[in-house]
């Protein structure tokens, strides 16, 4: 991950500097923080899913209720993340390893439809 991503997503979480102590640390904004509006950190999260997915989304494979996703070495967890806070109806819950996701669904025909998704945001690669 570049400083540049790192950036781009603490603007989209609505990050800002806070002082601990003697140091400045970044702080989220919980839900119904005053930092952003509700709508405006849906947007900001849909926004982070479709760059995570374009850049780190390998395959999508549905699987009964399940969805199996690839990622390269060490980013499952940040693609997952960025799936939980886009909260998809269809999605029940995440769980990453280092290189694999597994999305879990309410029923197969969710596990396809939000496999279909996914890969359609990395469809939007230039």
């Amino acid at each position: 991950v570049t400083q540049a991503t790192l950036s781009r997503d603490l603007v989209e979480l609505g990050a800002v500097k806070v002082r601990r102590g003697r140091a400045l640390v970044y702080a989220v904004p919980g839900e119904g923080g005053e930092v952003a509006a509700v709508g405006s950190i849906g947007e900001a999260a849909s926004a982070r899913l479709r760059r995570t997915c374009e850049e780190l989304l390998v395959s999508a494979t549905p699987a009964q209720s399940l969805v199996v996703l690839r990622t390269p070495p060490g980013a499952a967890n940040y693609l997952a993340s960025a799936i939980d806070q886009a909260r998809d109806p269809d999605v029940v819950g995440t769980i990453a390893g280092d290189d694999t996701i597994m999305i879990v669904t309410a029923g197969a025909k969710q596990a396809v439809a939000v496999a279909e998704r996914l890969q359609a945001l990395v469809g939007t690669r230039d």
